[in-house]
Order: C-alpha cells, then sequence, then structure tokens
C-alpha cells in the first residue's frame, strides 16, 4: 500500500507539472499564405480567361463590321452599269482599311456599249495592317476611263 500511496502522489504531481498545451485556436500563418497564394494563383488565372475572352470578342466583332462593309461596298461597284479597271484603296467609317483591284477580263477591243466581264479583289486590313479578309468576284459592266 506504501507504494499505492507514492504512485498516486507521483501522477498527480506529473499532472500538475505537466506542460499545458493551449487549445489550437485559426490558422498558422504558413496555412494563411498558402491559401492565399492559391486564391492569388487562381484569380490570374480567372483574370487571364476573361482578358482573353474580351479580346476574342472584340477580333470577331471587328471581323463582323469588316465582312459587312466589304459586302456593301461590293454590292456598290458596278450599280450605275460600268467599272473602271484599277486599284483604289481607301478607309471605311471604323478606321479600316480596304484596297480594291478591278481587272478587265475582256481581250476585246474597247467598246463604251458593249458587256465585258471584270474581276473584282476586295482586300480588308485592321489598324494594324494585318489582312482581315479578301473577297473576291466576277461582275459585268460597260468600262469606263479611271
Amino acid at each position: 500500500m506504501k507504494n499505492a500511496g507514492k504512485r498516486f502522489k507521483r501522477s498527480k504531481l506529473r499532472q500538475a507539472t505537466a506542460r499545458v498545451r493551449p487549445v489550437e485556436q485559426g490558422f498558422a500563418l504558413l496555412e494563411v499564405v498558402v491559401a492565399m497564394a492559391i486564391a492569388g494563383l487562381a484569380l490570374a488565372a480567372f483574370y487571364q480567361t476573361i482578358g482573353g475572352s474580351l479580346r476574342a470578342a472584340s477580333r470577331v466583332q471587328i471581323q463582323r463590321t469588316a465582312i459587312l462593309a466589304a459586302r456593301a461596298h461590293l454590292d456598290a461597284l458596278g450599280s450605275d452599269g460600268t467599272l473602271a479597271a484599277g486599284i483604289e484603296t481607301g478607309t471605311y467609317d471604323s478606321a479600316i482599311r480596304w484596297r480594291l483591284s478591278i481587272t478587265d477580263l475582256s481581250h476585246k477591243p474597247k467598246d463604251a456599249t458593249a458587256l465585258r466581264p471584270f474581276w473584282i479583289a476586295l482586300q480588308v486590313f485592321d489598324r494594324t495592317g494585318a489582312s482581315l479578309l479578301q473577297l473576291e468576284t466576277a461582275k459585268t459592266a460597260r468600262e469606263v476611263e479611271p
């Protein structure tokens, strides 16, 4: 029994002198830094995706505007029944540049009253000078001097 009393005292002593561990509350600094880094990478990827989508939408809008302007331009050519062979350049209202090439396909002598075949090529360029599109068609009209 003597040993039992000593054991009891030792265990009480150990409990009293044992290091008290605080209850963990919150996150460690390292965990917070890692979470912020992951969130930053996710946001960067998100913003890059959104930015790419906006640039693509802008390019599509420019392409659409260029196609509409070029088709209207081609439809208006020769509407009075005449065409002049040669090369012209210009700019549409939206600052999109164009280059028009009209080639006479007839090998017959020029006659002001006869219809002649023409090959028409219209190139459209963006603000940087890169080619957006090229439309080509053939039309018949009377030739006039440029």
